[in-house]
This record gives structure tokens, sequence and C-alpha cells, in this order.
């Protein structure tokens, strides 16, 4: 039985050999003794915010067009998972390129002619790790590749926590935006208001009084009450003289109203008329209680503001909600061994029928000219 084998092999053509034999060994060989299994972990997630975008109209048909916010989300999170500062980081807790070099000579890290540097390993991993969003639900898949299966969830779950970490990132600088501001004005108003409450508490304790514009009332009601009494005076003064102008009363009378005339002189001085009267008072405690006032109106303001900014950083909260969690795979996921060397069986026999075909071709035409 093994001569007509070894006359068959003998009767192949060289052709054949190259083309169809050694490829087909060489497949056998590596996807049956060389090729190290590779393992898939992968798990899905969303980044989702308690913003609710309405989109009423022409907005709303335009939805299913535009990305959504959680996609646009997601893909920050993506593109944060492959940099390379997070790749750097994965070495430093995984030790990832210790792992992958010991793949087989076409998977492993380095690549042939190459130095395992950490340069090349930032465009090696991620054609073991992706990451790929769907632009209208804003789902994420993270798929993560290694020659183990401990590992290949390991990562799964660190690329995880990495991706929580900088949504924890984003929120704090979400915080800063809508609250900084409103903040720092409330800080200022409250500043202000403390100036003018000062500035209040010092005019009273220099002055002497609570509040200048009543006082300077009550004193222009008892000067009025004054002149009346004055007037009062003056009358009987008249009666006096007009029936007694000898009389002792007459003197007093004028005793009186020489002493009532300087008390109302007095008292219009004190209330007007002098830069430290009372209407003077009156007009700089004015200017300083509408400061007060003023002031007071811009903390309610600066209050609500912090409050609305609150309430707009509470909306544009996010945070990342697992729809899969990464698990241990039970098998490998590459290599298809079977499927590979069929593919090469399939295809070396494809290339030695065209170049039969050649052959063929090229024989005839040399007969025809001939």
């Amino acid at each position: 039985m093994n001569l007509p084998i070894k006359t068959l092999a003998r009767g192949l053509p060289k052709p054949f050999w190259w083309l169809v034999v050694a490829p087909v060994l060489a497949s056998v060989v590596y996807f049956g003794a060389v090729a190290r299994d590779v393992f898939l972990s992968e798990s899905r997630f969303v980044v989702r915010s308690s913003e609710q975008p309405s989109t009423p109209g022409l907005g709303g048909l335009l939805r299913g067009i535009a990305p959504s916010v959680g996609s646009e989300n997601a893909m920050v999170v993506r593109d944060y998972l492959l940099a390379r500062e997070s790749i750097s980081e994965l070495d430093r807790r995984l030790g990832l390129r210790e792992h992958y070099r010991r793949g087989d000579a076409l998977q492993a890290f380095p690549a042939w002619f190459e130095d395992a540097t950490l340069e090349q390993f930032y465009e090696y991993l991620p054609k073991m790790a992706t990451v790929s969003v769907d632009a209208q639900s804003g789902v994420a898949s993270l798929r993560v590749k290694a020659f183990s299966p401990e590992v290949a969830q390991k990562m799964n779950e660190a690329m995880l926590v990495m991706a929580r970490e900088r949504i924890k990132t984003l929120n704090e600088q979400i915080r800063k935006d809508t609250l900084g501001i409103a903040g720092a004005e409330l800080t200022l108003a409250r500043q202000r208001q403390a100036k003018a409450e000062e500035a209040i508490y010092k005019f009273r304790k220099n002055e002497g009084v609570m509040d200048p514009e009543r006082q300077a009332t009550l004193e222009l009601q008892a000067g009025q009450e004054m002149r009346a009494k004055v007037a009062a005076a003056e009358a009987r003064l008249q009666q006096a003289q007009s029936v007694a102008p000898l009389s002792p009363m007459v003197r007093a009378l004028q005793a009186e109203i020489t002493s009532l005339r300087a008390s109302v002189a007095s008292s219009s001085g004190q209330v007007v008329g002098a830069k430290t009267s009372r209407a003077a008072g009156a007009e700089r405690y004015t200017a300083l209680a509408m400061e007060r006032e003023v002031s007071a109106r811009a903390v309610a303001a600066a209050e609500d503001a912090v409050i609305r900014a609150r309430i707009e950083n509470e909306r544009r909260h996010l945070y990342l909600e697992e729809i899969s969690s990464p698990l241990q795979a039970d098998g490998p996921f590459e290599p298809r061994r079977a499927r590979g060397i069929l593919a090469v069986v399939l295809i070396s026999l494809l290339l030695w029928g065209v170049a039969s075909l050649l052959g063929l071709g090229s024989q005839e035409h040399r007969r025809g000219n001939a």
C-alpha cells in the first residue's frame, strides 16, 4: 500500500508541493502544536446621566440619526481606556507585557524584529483589547483577549475599574464647573454683606444712635412743639404787657421765651445745617442701609444660583452601569484550529488550480506558435 502512495507522491509536480502540500503541512504544525490558546473575556456597560434631554419637533426626528449623549460619554471612556496613560497603568497593575510574551511567534509581544518597549506595547495592546460603542444605544462592549482565562478576566475587570475612576474624575470636573463659579460669587456676596453690616455698626457706635432718620424725625417734632410753646408764651406776654406792663409776670415770660428760643435754635442746629447734623448723619446712614439691602439681595441671588448649580450638577452626574460582567472563559476563543487548517487547504488548492490553468494556457500558446 505504501508503493502506490510513493508512486503518487513522485507523480505530483513540484509546484503542487510548494503551493499545496507545504502550506497545509505548515498549517497543521502551527495549529496543532505551535499556536497558543487565546481566551476572551467580554463585558458590556453604558455611561448614563440624570440628564434627560427633550427633543421635540425636528429634534425628535433627528434623534435617531445623531449620536446619543450616552454614546458620547462612552466614547470618552473608550478613548481613555485605550490611551497610553491607561495602557501604562494596566501594565503596572497586571504585568501585561510579561504575560503577552508567552504567546506564539505570530501572536506574542513583541513581534519579530521588535523590542519589548512600552512604545511598542502601546501599539500591540489595542489589538488584544477593544472597546466598541453603539452610537444609538450608547452600549459599550469591552472585549479582552489573553493567553489565560484568568488574565483576560482580571484585565477586563481592571479596565472597568479604571473606567469608573475616569467617570469619577469627569464628575469632579463637572462639579467644579457648575459649583465653582456659583460658590465664588456667593463668597464675594457674603463678604460684601459683612462689610456693609460692619459699616453700619461703626456708624451707630460713633453717632450713638440706632436710626438717625427716626432720631431726626423725633427731634423735628420736639422742635415744632417748642415753637408752639414759644408762640403761646409770646401770646401770653403780649396779653400781660397790655394789662400790666410792669408786672413781674412780664419778665418771667420774657425769660421763658428766651430759653425756649435758645432750645429751638439748638435743636434746629442738630437736625439740619452742619456736617455733623442729624440730616447729614441720616444721609450717610441711608447710603449705608441701601448698601446693606443691596448686599443682602446679592447674597440671596448667589444662594439661589448655588442651588441651581447643585441641581445642574445632579442632572449632569455620570455613572457607569454594567450590563454584563466579565466572566472567566471555560474554553479558548482562538485559534479555530480545524477551520484554520481547512481554510489553508482550500486556499492552497485554489492557488494550485489558478497556477495549473495558467500553466496549461502557456503550453497551448507555445504549441500554437510552434
